[in-house]
């Protein structure tokens, strides 16, 4: 698999492939913000945050395997808005005033512990499946584009 992705024809396939996989995620999430980017952006940033340490677990699988059970607020790992800010190259102001559009939309919460986490069982409206289940197509056609047209091994 290395030996593939260092192949100069394979790294263009599967960059060219990954904008397209990214260019659809955001709009899908853009979509959930009336079209805010940087709402969707800070929303990811924060759910990505919440959960990595989680996600990385051998257990979160199976346990998580229910989109629509969230992980307990104790577990999730808050973030900082500046944190935020500086993760996506935004001002502190602008991610201030979109977190404080998000907090009162319901999708973040502000956390006892500092920072934000999203709200518990917010990915599991019926919205949100609807454009996850979506995502989870836009990634079997990035892996069936790298198989049939970047010649991925053993995907």
């Amino acid at each position: 698999m290395d030996a593939w992705l260092n192949s100069p024809a394979a790294s263009r396939a599967v960059n060219a492939f990954a904008v397209e996989l990214v260019v659809r995620y955001m709009r899908e999430a853009a979509a959930l913000f009336d079209g805010d980017y940087e709402c969707a952006m800070i929303f990811l940033a924060v759910l990505e945050t919440n959960g990595r340490l989680n996600i990385r677990l051998p257990a979160f699988v199976d346990e998580y395997a229910d989109v629509r059970v969230s992980i307990p607020a104790e577990q999730a790992r808050p973030i900082s808005r500046q944190a935020v800010a500086a993760s996506l190259g935004l001002s502190r102001e602008t991610v201030r005033r979109k977190i404080a559009a998000l907090i009162e939309k319901g999708v973040l919460v502000a956390d006892h512990r500092g920072g934000v986490i999203t709200t518990r069982g917010v990915i599991a409206n019926e919205t949100f499946l609807a454009a996850q289940k979506r995502v989870i197509g836009y990634v079997r056609q990035f892996r069936l584009d790298l198989m049939r047209h970047a010649r991925a091994p053993g995907l």
